[in-house]
């Protein structure tokens, strides 16, 4: 089980924004619940994660950085949410970049993001553990 940082999270699964719901995904490399998904690299296969962000209850930040890194990090992307209601919506009104940065106020409820992640025909069949998300962010208390 994930242990929540002291000032801001991510989260997957079934998260709704203004909400606080949602999986934490876990943090340092530790993989005990990442943010995962699985592709068919011979179809060059993309999908798109919702997810959320939120800060710990007291704290806020109004300009947060959404990066990745590690070796296939140009296979993930991420994007702002604009109302989508599903994943074809982030697929087609999406503006996805290899970082995002949120000038909005991020607090104690969910923002939702998007995250697109590509395989491409040239990949052999692995389990790709490389690449983490990272986050820089200017936290405040409310």
């Amino acid at each position: 089980m994930a242990t929540p940082n002291e000032y801001i999270n991510i989260y997957t699964g079934n998260v709704t924004k203004g909400g606080t719901d949602g999986s934490l995904v876990s943090q340092n490399d530790l993989q005990t619940d990442p943010v995962s998904v699985s592709l068919d690299a011979t179809n060059n296969e993309v999908k798109y994660i919702k997810c959320a962000i939120r800060t710990q209850p007291g704290y806020k930040s109004n300009r947060t950085a959404i990066s990745f890194v590690g070796l296939t990090r140009e296979k993930w992307q991420v994007a702002k949410d604009e109302d989508f209601a599903n994943a074809n919506d982030a697929k087609t009104k999406g503006l996805f970049r290899n970082s995002l940065v949120i000038t909005d106020t991020i607090n104690s409820t969910n923002t939702i993001i998007w995250f697109k992640v590509s395989s491409s025909s040239d990949e052999r069949p692995r389990k790709d553990m490389t690449v983490s998300i990272r986050l820089d962010t200017y936290i405040v208390t409310v």
